[in-house]
């Protein structure tokens, strides 16, 4: 199948999947906190300037804006989407359509962050390790990258990788960490323990956002893996979420 069939209107199965749930952008300009991204790859600097790599309709883009960060963009090759997404933020992002690669390449040592959210399973692994290498060159020494993409390593991880036509391909984190180091990226972090939001906790929903499932999930896999012996995932959730740097040495 071409790219371009896979990629035919993708448009439709994107809002379907997100269930029509465009972002707020109002709500969380009256609710910040309830929004806001609390991610521990995030710097404290809230002018750090920051890419969303394919960001949809924007919901990472929202998060940070909520979470204070005002030097934020997005970029995606959807017209449709991005229509969206720039009539939700309402000029609080600047939101891209274009070419992505092509975005990274004009832009050098630009950014302190670039995110990859939901995008590594849509490029084979030889592609994609070319994106990581412009998103190296687009980032300033120190800089991060961040991905997030179906865990291979996880029982539930069929799903995700494959209820999308135009995903080709799935990783685990020592498939994913060697790529990252093959695209000049260093000191790996996987964010892979308990992250109950406990903003958006209310009594009347005592189980909404604290993740109640993750113990479950964590013992069945634990077993599992213990039988079959040799090397575990570093995390058993369904995505796996990663974030490597730029060393400080490097000026390319």
């Amino acid at each position: 199948m071409s790219t371009e069939t896979r990629f035919s209107d993708y448009e439709k199965h994107y809002i379907v999947s997100c269930k029509g749930n465009v972002p707020v952008w109002d709500a969380a300009a009256k609710n910040p906190a309830r929004y806001a991204s609390r991610k521990p790859w995030l710097f404290e600097d809230r002018n750090m300037r920051i890419l969303d790599f394919g960001c949809g309709w924007g919901d990472m883009l929202l998060t940070l804006w909520a979470a204070g960060y005002r030097n934020i963009e997005g970029i995606d090759m959807s017209p449709v989407l991005v229509e969206i997404a720039n009539k939700a933020a309402d000029g609080r992002a600047r939101i891209l359509c274009g070419d992505g690669l092509a975005h990274l390449k004009s832009n050098p040592a630009a950014y302190n962050i670039i995110i990859f959210a939901e995008v590594a399973e849509h490029f084979p692994p030889e592609a994609f390790r070319e994106v990581l290498k412009l998103a190296h060159t687009a980032l300033k020494p120190g800089g991060r990258v961040v991905i997030r993409t179906p865990n291979m390593g996880s029982l539930l991880a069929s799903y995700p990788r494959y209820c999308d036509l135009t995903h080709v391909c799935g990783y685990t984190d020592s498939s994913l960490r060697y790529l990252l180091e093959q695209a000049g990226f260093a000191n790996h972090r996987f964010v892979s323990g308990w992250e109950p939001d406990l903003h958006n906790w209310r009594p009347w929903r005592p189980l909404r956002n604290i993740e109640i499932g993750y113990f479950p999930n964590m013992i069945l896999h634990r077993i599992l893996y213990a039988i079959r012996g040799g090397n575990r995932p570093v995390t058993f959730k369904p995505t796996l979420e990663v974030y490597s740097e730029k060393p400080t040495g490097e000026t390319k």
